[in-house]
């Protein structure tokens, strides 16, 4: 397993505001319904829960047919909010965003233009 040094991090270039609204937690099999793709983000697609809950989700975690789909790893929506030039630990990409770690401890996704990559070794 890696070390924390060893992953590679970024400057959050501005401030990330997450829009108000629910955020989901899928486990692998659970059903959505599947609607839009994001203007801005493709891969991402608007989601709703059987509960009815709905967020964005890359299309990575999913295997659609056609209106519905199935979740196929565990998944949280939740998205970062952030201050310009605060630093975080970058996990994982999927389709331009990040799943990261802020200095706090806090996880959730960026948008990868929002971020500029530290060089290796940077603290």
């Amino acid at each position: 397993m890696m070390s924390q040094g060893t992953l590679p991090r970024a400057r959050v270039r501005g401030p990330n505001v997450p829009p108000a609204g629910e955020e989901i937690h899928v486990y692998a099999g659970d059903p959505l319904r599947i609607a839009e793709e994001s203007g801005p983000y493709p891969g991402w697609f608007r989601v709703t829960t059987a509960a009815g809950v709905s967020s964005w989700m890359p299309e990575a975690y999913l295997r659609r047919r056609r209106a519905h789909g199935v979740v196929l790893v565990e998944y949280e929506s939740r998205e970062l909010a952030m201050s310009g030039g605060e630093e975080v630990t970058l996990l994982r990409e999927v389709a331009g965003w990040f799943w990261c770690r802020a200095a706090d401890g806090r996880e959730g996704w960026l948008p990868g233009e929002l971020l500029e990559p530290l060089p290796a070794g940077a603290a």
